[in-house]
């Protein structure tokens, strides 16, 4: 889809319950582990938002950008709850043909009244993968 006029509607419009936030769990343990509140990564910093995924999304987000990193945290994201404290952006990513979740206070960041679930993933040897937990819905 070339054109904005043509791209399906944002889910803005009707918004999932979560959203997921997929952390290294070294980066996770220095941050969030330390002073209750996790601001995003260097990538997110860099970009000016923190990157998020839905529920639709989270699999292939997990395979092409985490499949190197077996200590990794999943964060089930209350999106109502998150939005008390900022706009959640949805953007077209055209490379994924979809939409994701850009939250643009990260000066507040992501803290406890936030969260639902999190849990480190477990790495599925023979499949490569991460698994998912049973929550993830």
């Amino acid at each position: 889809m070339s054109s904005t006029s043509s791209l399906p509607p944002s889910p803005a419009s009707n918004p999932p319950a979560f959203i997921y936030k997929i952390v290294p769990e070294s980066e996770w343990k220095a941050t969030y582990e330390k002073d209750g509140i996790y601001r995003g990564s260097e990538l997110d910093k860099k970009d000016g938002f923190m990157h998020a995924s839905t529920l639709d999304s989270l699999a292939r987000t997990l395979e092409l950008y985490f499949s190197n990193e077996k200590g990794v945290i999943l964060v089930q994201i209350k999106l109502d709850d998150l939005q008390k404290n900022g706009e959640v952006r949805w953007d077209w990513v055209e490379s994924r043909q979809t939409y994701f979740p850009h939250y643009m206070n990260m000066e507040f960041g992501v803290r406890q009244q936030h969260i639902q679930n999190m849990a480190k993933l477990q790495w599925d040897e023979d499949n490569k993968k991460h698994v998912l937990p049973e929550w993830v819905q």
